[in-house]
């Protein structure tokens, strides 16, 4: 079922001030390299990688899959604004041009945009997102859990920060007139990396796709 706010909804002036907070923290990441340690649980089959993800905003994104105990690649994932190109370096398949949604569900088992996964990737809500729908979602107060909560009137996005320190706890993205959960994400651990806060670990979890995966940074750079 749709999520319902456990907290009580703030009024309009507070509300403007913590969007610009959340604004300012996506903002204040415009590059990022990390080396993860990477488990893709899809149905009953697990695999273990490791990934290096790298990107420089509004959209160059890139993502280098390798073995957990060398440093070759197995493939490659790139976004340069509008052109997308995947390299299968074990299967000597290369994809080029296809759509960038259709890559990231097909590729890395992400059914989101990149531009959403990007800021995702580093505990963050895209801005241009919150910009759009800042008239579009409530914020809600629960001082019991010391969170604070926003829901998009349309009950598509439902995502949880901590009060104190606004880091992401979790995101939920919906779809459908029966709002079925498509993806969540949750996050922990952050650490403060050149004076912005980047979670250590992520899991997102797509139940129409029947994929969980874990990851794991163990090297991190931003900005």
């Amino acid at each position: 079922p749709p999520p319902v706010p456990e907290g009580v909804e703030i009024e309009k002036g507070r509300k403007d001030v913590l969007i610009e907070k959340l604004l300012e923290r996506d903002k204040s990441i415009e590059t990022f390299r990390g080396l993860s340690k990477t488990e893709v649980m899809l149905s009953k089959r697990s695999y273990i990688f490791r990934h290096a993800i790298a990107f420089q905003k509004p959209l160059h994104f890139r993502v280098e899959a390798m073995p957990t105990n060398t440093f070759y690649a197995l493939n490659l994932f790139l976004i340069n604004d509008a052109n997308t190109l995947f390299l299968d370096h074990t299967k000597k398949i290369a994809v080029q041009g296809e759509s960038s949604l259709d890559l990231m569900r097909k590729i890395l088992n992400i059914p989101l945009p990149p531009n959403e996964v990007i800021s995702y990737l580093t505990g963050t809500v895209n801005s241009e997102f919150l910009s759009k729908k800042r008239k579009k979602f409530d914020l809600f107060i629960d001082s019991d859990s010391e969170k604070l909560e926003l829901l998009t009137r349309d009950l598509k996005y439902y995502m949880t920060y901590d009060l104190e320190t606004l880091d992401l706890r979790d995101v939920e993205v919906r779809e459908g007139k029966e709002k079925n959960l498509l993806v969540r994400l949750t996050y922990s651990e952050y650490l403060n990396v050149n004076n912005v806060r980047i979670p250590a670990n992520i899991t997102l979890f797509a139940p129409k796709d029947r994929v969980t995966i874990n990851l794991n940074y163990q090297k991190t750079d931003a900005n």
